[in-house]
């Protein structure tokens, strides 16, 4: 983010769709999901059930960033000033 000169970035759609599908077969695999409790949000009625919390690890999620980032965020959609406003590094004098 900081060679490209973001201070904010969101995902694009289909990278949210891609990531909620990767959220949701990882907290199905685990006896979270399968819970009535409010960690999944059965103590609100008509409240959607959902895991919220990444179940497939620190490191899995590390390395999914690291990739993103290693694509220079091909799927983020940049919202900073981003390169357009990087100051010049060259001298003009």
């Amino acid at each position: 983010m900081r060679e490209g000169n973001y201070t904010v970035i969101e995902p694009t759609r289909e990278m949210e769709d891609r990531w909620a599908a990767h959220h949701d077969e990882t907290a199905n695999a685990t006896f979270i999901a399968r819970t009535d409790s409010w960690y999944v949000g059965a103590n609100v009625a008509g409240k959607p059930r959902r895991v919220l919390s990444y179940a497939g690890g620190v490191g899995a999620c590390r390395l999914e960033c690291e990739d993103v980032a290693a694509s220079g965020f091909a799927m983020r959609q940049p919202l900073g000033p981003g390169p357009a406003a990087r100051p010049s590094t060259t001298r003009e004098d």
